[in-house]
């Protein structure tokens, strides 16, 4: 189920826009042979989509050669007061 992460916002759970897509058009090089200086946030909302993600991320160019920092916030555990 969660061999491709994808980008969505629940109740969604599909999506045509992969975290793989996505990590690939933020490392593109531009126009003038420069890459994008943007920072990358995750949010993730299951716990099923973190490892799959944090392997692709490990395996990009993003923060291994381009120096990016990437932000991850998990709001996967139900906290005080959760109606779960």
């Amino acid at each position: 189920f969660y061999d491709t992460p994808i980008l969505s916002h629940p109740p969604q759970r599909a999506s045509n826009c992969s975290v793989a897509s996505l990590l690939q058009s933020t490392t593109k090089t531009g126009k003038r042979g420069k890459t994008l200086q943007k920072h990358l946030k995750l949010d993730f909302k299951e716990m099923e989509a973190v490892e799959p993600t944090l392997e692709l991320l490990s395996l990009s160019r993003l923060s291994n050669e381009l120096g990016k920092h990437t932000f991850l916030n998990a709001d996967v555990f139900p906290g005080p007061g959760s109606r779960d």
